[in-house]
């Protein structure tokens, strides 16, 4: 009572001068104000605009500077409404312990790192400011109307894309549609990693709707990113691609008939088909470079089982340490010109992680994708919501598209493998959705 009295004695003390009670009105208007009342939902709606923009741009070139404003803008302001309980944030997830554990043993890497600095930025650049963006869409993006903006943003984003590039590659520059659609800046099975995520979400979106319009405007966005990938001529692409489709046109028989027809009629029309349709497309699989490029990673791998050569991705640039390896191995499988100057990596995702972060970060990895499989299982087996459930198939769908294209490319120290950690948060929400369902006992 003694202390309640005190402080307020001296609170009526010191506002009670002329000034200092004008003051406090005056912060007591503010606090009345719309907005100040609406401010912290306006930050809220900023960092997911923010976020999708940084999504938005993803396929483009050029996009370095508007993702990193976007990335430390939605940042900061995220940081402003947690730090004042303004916005709930939680780390809690089943993919929080693989990620956790991937963090921190590439962090010991770092000690053990041939190329040292390079191993720094990479580090930061495509592992921790990935991992807060995680977090950031898993705790902005974590309700329906949120997740399908996410979705709506991948979907059109990369069939603006596609669309410029094929007019770029075809239109400007006058190449046959014969050709192989090829970008300058972006190798062709990197473009798998971008067009074919959407090309899931798009047709997964379009099988759910039930108005006319949208489906439309879904088939539109579908077919244009499809018939980039087939113009690439890529094989593991569309082969990857069909088999997507293929898996989620199971539950929709009926609406399998326009796609397959539509699928049907590229393969036959477009340059993919000479390199599908051969009759040595087995010999020309085995004979491919990606299977001897291989050899000195491998070696690396023997050489630093534990450890690694460090996380950074330029460690591989260096022709003395791929000279090194490439000198252990026997004449057979030992590289020769141009190929040891032309390949600076492994084609392979998880040669690539066991070569860099060793048999340990490999293991967390697979760690990681057991517990991303294991979510989506439970939520499609358990959930009443149909929402959920035809979301957590789609997205197991397009995850082991990009497991199965990681064979015949590795994405992880390239931005585009962003879309793995965008592709787990998806996976996030769903599963935190499926929670509050269990919680109320009915679909959300």
């Amino acid at each position: 009572m003694v202390r309640e009295a005190l402080k307020d004695e001296i609170t009526t003390s010191f506002i009670g001068r002329p000034g200092m009670l004008k003051i406090a009105q005056s912060i007591s208007d503010l606090r009345q104000t719309k907005f100040v009342n609406h401010l912290p939902q306006w930050l809220n709606n900023a960092i997911v605009a923010l976020i999708a923009l940084f999504i938005f741009v993803i396929p483009f070139h050029y996009n370095t500077a508007i993702q990193e404003i976007c990335f430390y803008m939605a940042l900061v302001l995220a940081s402003f409404l947690v730090a004042f309980r303004k916005a709930p944030f939680s780390l809690k997830s089943p993919l929080t312990n693989p990620l956790a554990l991937f963090v921190i043993w590439a962090f010991i890497g770092l000690f053990f790192a041939l190329n040292k600095e390079n191993s720094i930025i990479d580090f930061y650049g495509h592992l921790i400011k990935y991992i807060i963006l995680f977090y950031l869409i898993i705790n902005f993006f974590g309700t329906k109307g949120r997740f399908l903006f996410l979705v709506w943003s991948l979907i059109i984003s990369t069939a603006l894309f596609a669309a410029g590039l094929m007019i770029y590659f075809y239109g400007v520059l006058g190449n046959p549609l014969s050709m192989r659609l090829l970008s300058i800046d972006i190798p062709v099975n990197i473009l798998s990693v971008i067009m074919v995520f959407p090309i899931v979400l798009a047709a997964n979106q379009m099988f759910r709707t039930r108005s006319l319009s949208i489906q439309v405007v879904l088939l539109l966005n579908l077919s244009v990113i499809t018939m980039a990938i087939f113009l690439t001529a890529s094989r593991f692409s569309v082969a990857v691609t069909l088999l997507s489709l293929v898996i989620l046109l199971i539950n929709h028989k009926r609406k399998a008939v326009l796609l397959i027809i539509l699928i049907a009629a590229m393969t036959m029309f477009f340059p993919v088909k000479s390199r599908l349709l051969t009759s040595n497309l087995l010999d020309s699989i085995k004979k491919d470079p990606r299977n001897f490029l291989s050899y000195p990673f491998i070696e690396m791998i023997k050489d630093r089982p534990v450890t690694g050569i460090g996380f950074g991705l330029d460690t591989y640039a260096d022709k003395k340490i791929v000279a090194k390896y490439n000198a252990m191995l026997d004449e057979r499988h030992r590289l020769q010109e141009p190929w040891i100057s032309s390949f600076n990596y492994p084609h392979n995702i998880y040669l690539d992680i066991a070569a860099r972060l060793g048999l340990v970060g490999l293991l967390i990895f697979f760690y990681f994708v057991f517990n991303y499989f294991h979510m989506g299982w439970r939520i499609m087996r358990r959930s009443r919501d149909d929402f959920l459930r035809s979301w957590s198939l789609g997205l197991m769908t397009s995850f082991f598209a990009l497991l199965v294209i990681g064979v015949f490319e590795s994405f992880l120290g390239f931005s585009i493998s962003i879309v793995l950690y965008i592709q787990g948060a998806m996976m996030i929400i769903l599963w935190r959705l499926h929670g509050r369902e269990q919680a109320i006992g009915a679909p959300i």
